[in-house]
């Protein structure tokens, strides 16, 4: 197996889980924007996924310090990263929806749904949840079949 073994024999090797993270904001026309006092109060949803974004790379962060899996074979670091950030319409119209891809590497025998629930339940993200409605994730899914 090639990637990141340098083309040596492994033993095991990362699933992969695909999340969509969807922040929720609202269409406002650039002329009659107000911003409010707190970012939740803002209607932009990249503005407020920017502060998301955050949460979530501290989430990756303690993600591959905690799931790191050792066995006979070597040790396994399962990494996570944001990997795409899209909105709708185009660039004249306000998105009143952000989405947020992330690629996470699974160890071997995890399931992608586990994934949804160890973020879910993450304290740095769970706080964001809890003091931000607009932060959804919303579901785990396994990419198209390929090797990985």
């Amino acid at each position: 197996m090639g990637e990141t073994s340098g083309f040596g024999i492994v033993k095991a090797k990362c699933g992969a889980a695909w999340l969509k993270v969807r922040v929720k904001g609202r269409e406002v026309y650039t002329p009659r924007l107000e911003r409010g006092s707190s970012i939740k109060d803002n209607p932009n949803a990249f503005a407020k996924a920017a502060h998301v974004i955050l949460a979530l790379e501290e989430w990756a962060i303690q993600y591959q310090q905690k799931e790191k899996f050792e066995f006979a074979g070597g040790t396994i670091v399962p990494k996570a990263q944001v990997m795409n950030v899209r909105g709708a319409g185009g660039v004249s119209q306000a998105s009143p929806t952000c989405d947020i891809y992330l690629d996470v590497r699974l160890v071997p025998g995890k399931k992608p749904e586990a994934v949804k629930k160890m973020s879910s339940g993450s304290s740095v993200v769970w706080a964001w949840t809890a003091s931000f409605p607009f932060f959804n994730i919303r579901g785990a899914t396994s990419p198209r079949t390929r090797n990985r």
